[in-house]
């Protein structure tokens, strides 16, 4: 008897630490982003000698663009040999800018205009000395904002033509710049917090049923032992 006790014991006890991962889970998986975002990994098919994040594919060097901790797209440029002495622009610090570019649209970063509205948010490409670039307006905008541009080493990476790559990056970029100023909107961070205190007393709720139900199968066990107990002198006072 005891030995199914310890058995419904321990999986009470697991159940509750399964619950609390999958609470937490949740809570970490909610597109609220106001949480501080983990560095992201060096690829696996970096050189030794690149940096971190960069890989090199033939005569090009290949990084991604984040937003938020996600991955948005890749960017590609020329390869760069010699770090110290680099004859042309590296591709991670042609990422940062990307992303210094995005991150100002955000609000709570480094802004210095007005954020823009992300109802009427819209990402648009432009030709500019013949190359496609990527602007960012809404319906007050006076002066688009610039994004990036799809450079001839984008084509090459992707294999297509940099109108088409531009047009890809615009149906990422609407989409992924519009959730990511939605969700730093007053009424957006009310919601994530509103539902961060759920989660919490939900775990708080399940711990303490848990827990109760844990000590009613302690007071069973012990009235089960003590009535175990009188049955065997009984029947030992009886042989």
């Amino acid at each position: 008897m005891r030995q199914t006790f310890k058995s419904r014991r321990r999986t009470w006890l697991q159940a509750l630490v399964l619950t609390a991962i999958m609470a937490l889970t949740l809570v970490m998986a909610s597109p609220s982003q106001g949480l501080a975002q983990l560095p992201g990994l060096p690829s696996l098919n970096a050189s030794p000698s690149l940096p971190a994040g960069v890989q090199r594919v033939g005569n090009l060097e290949v990084t991604s663009i984040t937003l938020d901790g996600n991955s948005l797209f890749e960017i590609a440029n020329p390869a760069v040999f010699d770090r110290t002495n680099p004859a042309s622009v590296p591709v991670e610090a042609r990422a940062r800018q990307i992303e210094a570019n995005l991150q100002r649209l955000i609000p709570g970063r480094q802004t210095e205009q007005p954020v823009l509205n992300p109802d009427t948010l819209e990402v648009v490409v432009e030709r500019v000395e013949g190359y496609p670039v990527l602007f960012a307006q809404d319906a007050n905008t006076a002066e688009p904002r610039v994004l990036l541009t799809a450079t001839d080493a984008d084509a090459q990476y992707y294999s297509r033509s940099k109108e088409q790559v531009a047009a890809q990056w615009q149906e990422i970029l609407q989409e992924d710049l519009r959730q990511a100023i939605e969700l730093r909107q007053p009424e957006a961070k009310r919601q994530q917090i509103i539902q961060v205190v759920r989660a919490i007393t939900a775990v708080v709720l399940l711990s303490l049923v848990l827990g109760a139900g844990w000590a009613f199968l302690g007071k069973r066990e012990k009235t089960l032992t003590h009535r175990h107990s009188a049955e065997s002198a009984l029947i030992r006072a009886q042989e």
